[in-house]
């Protein structure tokens, strides 16, 4: 353990993208021995969310179930390795689906989790920011409301990796 120094404290900020600022910082039990400094705490969490029926109630309520209330539509990069798709957004829409709920899936090539890993260079060579998808899927959302069009079809989405990137490169939801 060490102080970390103002300028790495900065960027916790910058390159968060709506990520909590833990780059270089794990909470760890001092008083714990053993390969796992961090399992007393966890251990404790686990205790406190079965003992406590409101924390557990609280938990219930966000869980996943797949009986989405209304229109759906979910988009997810395929490079998300935050959050893979085939652990969240394909079995979800799967099993709504499957209920015969109103959802759609848009997989985006080449995009992950969050646009601001974009600035790293390796990356801005390999990948699309997602953000412009989120904001098409939420476009067609409010015709759907509004104007009372469907959404469209689950796809997934064509597009390329190109530099500037363009809105013909990013290609779109059809």
């Amino acid at each position: 353990p060490q102080p970390t120094a103002r300028a790495a404290r900065s960027l916790w900020w910058a390159d968060g993208s709506g990520v909590a600022p833990t780059a270089g910082i794990a909470l760890l039990d001092q008083g714990t021995s053993g390969t796992d400094p961090a399992l007393t705490g966890l251990l404790c969490a686990q205790a406190l969310r079965q003992s406590d029926p409101v924390i557990a109630a609280s938990i219930e309520a966000t869980r996943g179930n797949a009986r989405p209330g209304g229109r759906v539509a979910i988009v997810h990069g395929l490079e998300d390795g935050l959050v893979p798709i085939g652990f969240s957004s394909r079995p979800y829409a799967s099993a709504a689906a499957a209920q015969g709920h109103a959802v759609r899936l848009y997989e985006v090539p080449h995009a992950q989790h969050f646009d601001a890993f974009l600035g790293i260079p390796a990356l801005t060579a390999t990948q699309v920011p997602l953000l412009p998808y989120v904001y098409q899927a939420a476009d067609h959302a409010w015709r759907a409301i509004v104007e009372g069009t469907g959404l469209p079809d689950s796809q997934r989405v064509v597009n390329r990796v190109a530099s500037p990137v363009t809105v013909e490169s990013l290609g779109g939801i059809r």
